[in-house]
């Protein structure tokens, strides 16, 4: 975390606020950046939370925020010179748009492994499509002006690392202010780097997740009456099912099916929750458990 830190604090482009929201179960977070001194830095909250899980970080990140501006990125990230003050300086030439996602691009040793990125295939306001999810970034990189939060909603609680779902609570947060009437913006810069370099299992079980948490994301608005939705899904299941074919008669492992399995496992695991209509979240369970199967609430 500290070196993602450092680059932010490095931004003197405009006034700003860094919100850090530690959820580790030790104090070594809050040591390792008290030994650097940057706790002492006006610009700096620091929050310890009990509550875990990348949505409720973010959620309580927005609950302290008092810009017309709240910036994302991860703690394995670093964002340049400057950051914070092309984000402001964009959102004020565009005053119509909501949300902007901005590029993710690997370090450069990354190529002893694989790295979740976003390159948007063109910068500009991002219309409703089949093609919806890869439209939509990465919450490494994107900001969202504060005044459209009420909108839009909160993060999904059920969606993102370290929740039942491990991932696509930034694509469904971008999607739900599309669906609202907003306007969400793709930009290549400024770019962020993602450190976050996944090696050997890790890159199976990352890609695993992803489709996992993406399939229930769109299955969530499938069950609020979203036919568009299916699209993705379908899409993603042909894709999977045709490379695990192309794999078995090449006579190599077919990584394609176990793809297809995790997305099927994100459209059935949709089930053991009831889902919020009017709001587009998923409810979470009292008892913090994944559940059983629910009827739509």
């Amino acid at each position: 975390m500290l070196p993602a830190v450092e680059s932010v604090l490095r931004d003197q482009g405009c006034r700003w606020e860094l919100i850090i929201v530690d959820q580790s179960s030790s104090g070594s977070t809050e040591a390792a950046l008290g030994a650097r001194g940057v706790l002492k830095d006006h610009r700096l909250t620091y929050r310890r939370t009990t509550a875990t899980g990348l949505s409720r970080g973010r959620n309580e990140g927005l609950r302290y925020a008092r810009g017309d501006v709240v910036a994302f990125t991860d703690d394995d990230c670093l964002v340049p010179a400057g950051w914070g003050g092309e984000l402001v300086r964009r959102f004020a030439s565009m005053p119509e748009v909501a949300i902007l996602y901005a590029s993710v691009v690997a370090p450069a040793n990354a190529a002893e492994g694989w790295v979740p990125e976003f390159h948007p295939l063109r910068e500009g306001l991002v219309r409703l499509s089949p093609g919806i999810v890869r439209d939509l970034g990465l919450g490494a990189n994107f900001a969202v002006r504060s005044s459209a939060v009420a909108t839009i909603g909160p993060f999904d609680e059920v969606l993102g690392a370290g929740e039942a779902f491990g991932a696509a609570e930034d694509t469904d947060f971008g999607y739900r202010a599309l669906r609202r009437g907003l306007e969400v913006y793709t930009a290549r810069e400024p770019a962020v780097i993602h450190c976050g370099v996944r090696r050997g299992g890790e890159i199976s079980a990352t890609a695993s997740q992803y489709v996992r948490g993406m399939a229930a994301m769109c299955m969530k608005h499938v069950r609020c009456g979203d036919r568009q939705m299916l699209a993705p899904i379908t899409a993603s299941l042909r894709k999977r099912v045709g490379e695990g074919v192309g794999h078995l008669m090449r006579g190599q492992r077919p990584a394609g099916f176990r793809a297809a399995g995790a997305a099927l496992q994100g459209m059935l695991g949709s089930f053991r929750y009831s889902v919020d209509r009017e709001r587009r979240l998923y409810r979470p369970r009292p008892d913090g458990s994944r559940g059983t199967m629910n009827r739509d609430g």
